[in-house]
């Protein structure tokens, strides 16, 4: 497992492991909106029924989620940054 720079702090929403739900989460989220740099807008949310949510947490939180995983099931953590590939 290559890991360039496991520390930073930004948000992180979507594709979050079920495992963490009951105690990682940091924010339930009922509606996003996100706007890309060609000032396309996605309404995230708009199709969410009132009981669901969209979990967020914090990078942090979830790269050391699975980091701890990956090398509890044999994974050895090289630092580093992969900048190409050679067959």
């Amino acid at each position: 497992m290559f890991e360039c720079n496991p520390s930073g702090s930004k948000p992180y929403g979507g594709a979050i492991p079920l495992v963490m739900l009951d105690e990682d989460v940091d924010r339930k989220v009922t509606r996003v909106k996100v706007i890309s740099s060609s000032n396309l807008t996605v309404d995230f949310g708009s199709t969410l029924k009132p009981h669901e949510f969209i979990s967020m947490c914090r990078r942090e939180v979830l790269d050391s989620f699975l980091h701890h995983r990956a090398v509890s099931v044999g994974s050895e953590p090289i630092m580093g940054l992969v900048t190409g590939l050679e067959p």
